[in-house]
């Protein structure tokens, strides 16, 4: 008993540190922080699948963008071979 008393003080400011710090979290305290997490995750970064659904697009306007530019040169080409 005398044990008990003699640490009794230390036991208390060890409980509110822990208390105060918040040091131990609940399960639902855990959650709420997951949750906030992936929805920052969420805003900051992009998935695989957005990255190749853009990559394809880039592609697709790459290819049209050749095409325009082949029908350029051989209009031209074909305006110059008439004037000659």
């Amino acid at each position: 008993m005398d044990t008990i008393q003699e640490f009794a003080p230390y036991i208390i400011i060890a409980i509110v540190f822990i208390i105060q710090n918040k040091i131990f979290v609940t399960p639902a305290q855990l959650l709420e922080k997951t949750a906030e997490i992936y929805r920052e995750i969420d805003n900051k970064y992009v998935t695989k699948s957005e990255i190749s659904a853009t990559n394809a697009s880039i592609e697709d306007i790459k290819e049209k963008t050749d095409k325009i530019y082949d029908i350029i040169i051989q209009r031209f080409a074909d305006h110059n071979t008439h004037e000659a």
